[in-house]
């Protein structure tokens, strides 16, 4: 079993694992794939809102649990685990979803790529298909509309590893962060709850100077939509929502005033998209998450964090693209 980290060496190594037990045999593999690693590091498991299962705590000891009282989402159960990684000394912190199994040497590549690259905050892993086969991500890219997709989705893990090392965001599915990127910036806006979180706070650590790499070296099994399901209407609310909150939240003027209203009215038209594909369900939860917006992007307007230019740049100058954040994660 790996050595847990020490809180008194530098670059003591946290990784944090929110789960709400969707798929406990998805993270028996998540804490089985960490417990194979060499790298010293401590796991911290924010179990939200119940206890974990007795035979799950038996098999992984040195797991340590941090039982929340209730349901906070993806972005308060993380936040938890980071508040208390950072506690007990934590240099940098790997998020990793309870769907994601770390394939062996991936904590190794993580942190030397920390040590080699000093002013890089945040670092993507390359995120694989269950098989293996396939580049399921490596960072994230967003268009015009503030719309994410998963950068090198379908592609060979060869290919993608030959993709240039700077992304615009990491996927918080699996992202390590140093703690100074979270001593600058701050953690996760819990408005999001679920989705686009992770990109708010790589936009806010690139606005603060640091650097976000990718390490395709750094290889991560991932599920996807363990916890909420592929295609579930509590997903199509959080992305249609977030997606706009991210725009209304970060774009700088002028691209502000039409982003906006671009993709409000795209999420009308997913609204009678899904109506005519027959998906009610799917249908009102769309609906609900305009008004939520309506509500929402008013106080958002007033207290916005525009990213800076040098940071827009990087933003891919497109309208749409075919494959996006929805459908794959």
């Amino acid at each position: 079993m790996t050595a847990p980290a020490d809180p008194s060496e530098p670059g003591a190594l946290f990784v944090v694992v929110p789960t709400v037990f969707a798929a406990p045999d998805a993270l028996a593999e998540c804490l089985a794939g960490l417990r194979a690693q060499a790298t010293p590091h401590r796991v911290l498991c924010v179990a939200d809102g119940r206890p974990p299962p007795p035979g799950l705590r038996a098999e992984h000891p040195a797991v340590e649990w941090l039982e929340l009282p209730c349901n906070l989402g993806f972005c308060g159960a993380a936040n938890a685990g980071l508040r208390r990684a950072l506690a007990d000394g934590a240099d940098l912190c790997l998020l990793l979803n309870d769907d994601a199994a770390p394939e062996p040497g991936c904590l190794a590549a993580l942190v030397r790529a920390a040590e080699s690259a000093p002013d890089a905050g945040i670092f993507a892993p390359l995120l694989l298909s269950p098989a293996g086969d396939r580049a399921a991500g490596l960072g994230i890219e967003i268009n015009l509309l503030g719309s994410g997709r998963d950068r090198a989705a379908g592609l060979a893990p060869q290919a993608a590893a030959s993709l240039e090392a700077q992304v615009l965001a990491a996927t918080g599915g699996a992202l390590l962060v140093r703690r100074t990127v979270l001593e600058a910036v701050g953690l996760f806006d819990e408005g999001y709850r679920f989705y686009y979180e992770d990109v708010d706070l790589c936009l806010a650590a690139r606005d603060a100077g640091f650097e976000i790499l990718s390490v395709p070296a750094a290889r991560v099994r991932h599920r996807h939509s363990a916890s909420l399901g592929r295609d579930s209407p509590r997903k199509a609310y959080y992305l249609s929502r977030n997606q706009v909150r991210l725009v209304a939240k970060t774009f700088p003027w002028p691209h502000l005033a039409y982003a906006l209203p671009l993709s409000l009215a795209r999420l009308g038209v997913r609204v009678v998209a899904s109506l005519s594909r027959g998906e009610l369900r799917t249908a009102a939860a769309q609906v609900r998450a305009a008004a939520s917006l309506a509500r929402g992007v008013p106080r958002l307007l007033a207290r916005r964090r525009p990213m800076r230019p040098e940071t827009f740049a990087l933003v891919r100058r497109c309208l749409r693209w075919g494959e996006e954040i929805g459908p794959r994660c």
